[in-house]
């Protein structure tokens, strides 16, 4: 291991800088905005960096600061009995006494009663589950770092990381996630269930007499799972083995042991949403949290805070309820009459909002939060009241269960719950947000990206946002620290390990018959466009070696261009040269289109991959060496600029700025959230210090040196080339590929 920070090989000077930079935020308490390219180990330097910090902090817990007066033996002895307690404080935590008080356990399982639990609103829970406060243990380690990535797979390719180094010996580390991701109980997880119908099953299962199986009320079995969990890092696959070996549930015994592990995983979904972190009963008051993959935070935080709910949803859940309520109206306690009928009255406010039911034409109609909810006729509900009622109810589980006799529609979900947090989030917003109703349905849209940030840099001793591509940093900090004083921010964008002599990046204005290649929205369709660019790329074909990746701004523009490329034969050309890969929407068939591509690359024939900036394979994808010599970006990937959410985002960016809250206007807000998708695309090709790959940009819209400001500072200390003809594009080309050493050739 090398250096301060024990980095499994000699790090580059820019990893040493990076691991410098973050220590000194966590020593400060700071928040740090960090830029590492793609392919410069930012994983391991994170991971190196701050264990080390964490290392320091344990040693520093040792040191008890005592003040003892007496003989030199006494206080020696003194000291070592305090710091003996300290150590083993959270093992004698898990012995002690549990909770005298439990819920009440049925004798029968919860299907054979469909009337609603009793519910007293004057006594609610705080915890989501009956036992899971008497199984977790009540002390924490000193210093606990919270990681978080977009996915589960990005999470476990930082435990494979964390292997690689001497941290991956002696680190607690636990990953937590959903019932869906983690439950092995076989009998509840039958059937096509959403993720809130396995949480109502797994919370009913616990309710009975005969519980989960996996689920070991003494405890014992618990502990033993943390024990193991600590004993060896794991990722999610992982923990679902160990629970199937051991009949442990993973997902309360992930949780049981992330309180007293060193390093919490977790997804996106469950740091930057408030209702999601209290369900997993996380606590990050003194925390250190690290955003890995930051470069979309914003985007992040609006998704995981906004809620929609169908009309059609809507309707058949009041048509369940009307039923049930008819049904057992006679058996029901006056307590469930009073929220029944409330939930009876805010559904039937929903349907009647609809434009669909008002018979419109007008699909776009934007509320306030306050105006929506004086349209519902509900702004005196207590909806936090309601949700609890359902929690502790069962009612949504009761109406699934009996749905298909009281609908007759077979397979019936009745999505109450989803209502309700709908309408928990109107009230929790703090009025940062807008209802947008469509002729579908409704969705809440978060406008306020600091909102999912605030409560979290209030109370966590530090917080890294670390990417490839967080550049422009400054419109950042005023969309998610507008608060945050300026001495805590940290910023700095770090250099890439490659050489510039490795990187040939070209602004590609012109096509190979001198033809103006705007692909500005209303030109990029006409077919002479099209036309320039399959030749564009043929070009290309002749002189990049191995794979050649090209980047298209939408998925309809791909298949625009794919057909009249068919039609015109040219797709035809381009297979005889290297053949074709292509990106399809929706996440089914991307990871067989990358592998076929892949085997494709090394069998030596090369190939060519239509991908879509801001797609799957945009995004986390290794495209190293020979699977992407040169990466072409076809146009900008704008929003529709007529999107009611981006208007009304665009809307309240220009209200901020008017206040002078902020100075970021909305057409920046439009670019910079464009380029950093653009960004994006184009890390995906340099992948290592002996890595090379050409760059093209193709748009007449690259000619101005403002946009060009916005691409990485590795792309632009590489010095951008914009040609005055495509003789020069092709001339630069091969001059590039042939300057490159064969030995760097894999």
């Amino acid at each position: 291991m090398f250096g301060r920070f024990s980095f499994p090989y000699e790090p580059y000077n820019v990893q040493n800088e990076f691991m410098e930079t973050m220590h000194d935020v966590l020593v400060q308490g700071q928040v740090g905005i960090l830029e590492s390219p793609t392919g410069t180990g930012k994983s391991l330097s994170l991971i190196c960096g701050s264990l080390t910090w964490i290392r320091e902090q344990c040693t520093a817990e040792k040191k008890v600061p005592i003040n003892l007066k007496g003989p030199s033996w006494l206080i020696a002895a003194a000291k070592r009995s305090l710091e003996e307690m300290a150590a083993n404080e959270l093992v004698s935590a898990s012995n002690e006494p549990r909770h005298t008080k439990r819920r009440r356990i049925r004798s029968e399982p919860e299907q054979d009663d469909p009337l609603p639990d009793d519910y007293d609103s004057s006594e609610e829970t705080s915890t989501e589950d009956g036992y899971f406060s008497e199984l977790t243990p009540m002390h924490e380690p000193p210093r606990q770092i919270m990681y978080t990535s977009r996915t589960h797979s990005q999470l476990a390719q930082f435990v494979e990381e964390l292997r690689k180094t001497e941290f991956g010996d002696s680190t607690k580390l636990v990953t937590l996630g959903s019932r869906k991701t983690l439950c092995i109980n076989s009998k509840i997880k039958r059937g096509n269930l959403t993720a809130e119908e396995l949480n109502e099953r797994c919370r009913e299962l616990l309710t009975t007499k005969e519980g989960c199986p996996n689920f070991d009320r003494t405890g014992a079995k618990f502990n033993q799972f943390r024990e193991k969990v600590h004993s060896e890092v794991q990722d999610m696959e992982d923990l679902v083995k160990l629970g199937e070996q051991t009949c442990t549930c993973p997902y309360y015994g992930s949780r049981i042991a992330a309180k007293s592990s060193e390093v919490v995983l977790l997804p996106y979904s469950s740091l930057l949403s408030r209702q999601a972190r209290e369900g997993l009963g996380i606590n990050l008051k003194g925390k250190v949290v690290i955003i890995d993959e930051a470069h979309n935070i914003v985007s992040a935080i609006e998704s995981v805070n906004s809620v929609s709910i169908s009309t059609a949803d809507v309707q058949t859940a009041l048509v369940q309820l009307d039923g049930y309520y008819e049904r057992f109206r006679s058996r029901l306690a006056g307590r469930n009459v009073v929220y029944i009928k409330q939930l009876q009255k805010l559904l039937q406010a929903i349907v009647s909002l609809s434009p669909a039911s008002q018979s419109t034409v007008n699909d776009g109609i934007v509320y306030g939060i306050n105006e929506f909810m004086r349209a519902a006729g509900c702004e005196n509900v207590n909806f936090f009241k309601i949700e609890s009622y359902l929690m502790e109810s069962k009612l949504a589980f009761k109406l699934a269960h009996y749905g298909d006799q009281q609908t007759k529609i077979v397979g019936a979900q009745v999505p109450l719950q989803q209502i309700v947090m709908f309408f928990s989030s109107l009230m929790n917003c703090d009025g940062f947000g807008k209802v947008l109703a469509t002729q579908n349905g409704f969705k809440f849209c978060l406008l306020e990206s600091s909102w999912g940030l605030s409560d979290i840099t209030d109370v966590v001793h530090s917080m890294i946002l670390a990417g490839g591509t967080m550049s422009p940093v400054a419109d950042l900090i005023q969309q998610l620290f507008p608060t945050v004083p300026a001495s805590r921010i940290v910023t700095k964008s770090f250099g890439h390990i490659v050489p510039s002599t490795s990187v040939l990046a070209m602004c590609v204005t012109a096509g190979p018959q001198g033809e103006s290649l705007d692909l500005k929205f209303e030109n990029r369709d006409k077919p002479e466009t099209i036309d320039a660019i399959g030749r564009l790329i043929r070009n290309l074909t002749a002189l990049v070696p191995d794979g050649l990746i090209c980047f298209f701004p939408s998925y309809g523009y791909l298949e625009t261009f794919a057909g009249r490329c068919e039609q015109t034969g040219l797709l035809e050309q381009l297979g005889k040269r290297k053949k074709v890969f292509r990106e399809r929407k929706g996440s089914a068939g991307v990871e067989n289109v990358f592998d076929e591509y892949l085997k494709q690359i090394n069998s030596g024939q090369g190939g060519i991959l239509f991908a879509v900036m801001g797609g799957k394979l945009s995004e986390g994808i290794n495209f190293k060496d020979r699977l992407a010599r040169a990466v072409v970006v076809l146009g900008l990937p704008y929003v529709n600029p007529s999107d009611p959410e981006l208007q009304e985002k665009m809307q309240y960016i220009k209200g901020k700025q008017r206040s002078g809250a902020i100075t970021l206007s909305p057409p920046e807000y439009v670019n910079n959230m464009c380029l950093r998708v653009v960004n994006q695309s184009i890390g995906r090709a340099i992948r290592h210090i002996n890595d090379f790959a050409a760059i093209y940009l193709v748009d007449t819209r690259w000619s101005n040196p403002n946009l060009r400001e916005k691409l990485p500072n590795w792309i632009i200390n590489s010095g951008i080339v914009v040609p005055k003809a495509f003789g020069e594009v092709l001339q630069s080309t091969v001059k590039f590929f042939k300057s490159q050493n064969a030995s760097k050739l894999p």
